[in-house]
């Protein structure tokens, strides 16, 4: 952030309420709320064990809250670094946007004399006996697998073949799946979204209204792939 103002101090010269932006504040700002009186700000126990301390969220809320005063007093005509450093020695501010805020969230984590359960938790919790969940046993997979296929057909949407792609054996292969057959090899669709027809790529009996589009699969052109002499074509028909 600090970085940000600098260069806008750079970027507009003639802008009076920017000229007072310098390095030195925001390391002021940062020893503020990292400081003993915001982030360090901890409730001690005997010997000196800390029962309670703010949190990150909490802090971020009030260097927020900070910021957005000092946005005020800019508007009302003081200059960037006695705007800031007014937000930041605000009792209300800090008052209503982090002293409060703390105080009544350690107060639920702080173990009471007596009260309902939930109240009588410590600040601190042992995490020494606590474990990752227990993962599955060996072969738990393959016998979900084997409840899978006594349960529906297995295989792909678009074909009946066990493989993935290629051969005549996957998804989109040799199997008889929804958009005819032929190799799982090059685009399935033109670049608009429109499906494009194997049979007529492979030469094969198709009906001139089948819904897809007639072009190569390769180049879309207008001759099938079977027959068309560009790159990918030639290089799925082997030569």
């Amino acid at each position: 952030m600090g970085h940000c103002w600098l260069i806008a101090k750079i970027k507009f010269p003639n802008k009076a309420w920017l000229q007072t932006v310098t390095p030195q504040l925001f390391v002021n700002y940062i020893d503020h709320l990292l400081g003993e009186h915001i982030w360090g700000l901890h409730v001690r126990g005997p010997g000196g064990v800390i029962l309670a301390s703010p949190q990150w969220a909490q802090l971020l809320e009030y260097e927020f809250r900070v910021r957005k005063a000092m946005s005020r007093t800019i508007n009302e005509g003081a200059d960037f670094s006695t705007a800031l450093v007014h937000a930041m020695n605000c009792p209300i501010t800090r008052d209503r946007y982090f002293t409060s805020p703390a105080a009544m969230s350690s107060s639920l984590r702080l173990p009471p004399t007596s009260g309902p359960p939930l109240l009588q938790q410590t600040a601190t919790q042992d995490w020494s006996a606590w474990a990752p969940p227990t993962p599955w046993a060996p072969g738990s997979a393959r016998q979900l697998k084997k409840m899978l296929k006594a349960w529906g057909k297995p295989g792909g949407k678009k074909g009946d073949g066990k493989g993935k792609k290629g051969d005549g054996k996957g998804k989109k292969g040799g199997g008889k799946g929804k958009k005819g057959k032929g190799k799982s090899d090059g685009p399935a669709s033109t670049p608009d979204g429109r499906a494009i027809c194997f049979n007529f790529n492979n030469k094969r009996t198709c009906r001139a209204d089948c819904g897809y589009v007639h072009v190569c699969r390769y180049c879309l052109g207008t001759l099938p792939a079977a027959d068309c002499s560009c790159a990918g074509a030639r290089l799925a028909r082997g030569e």
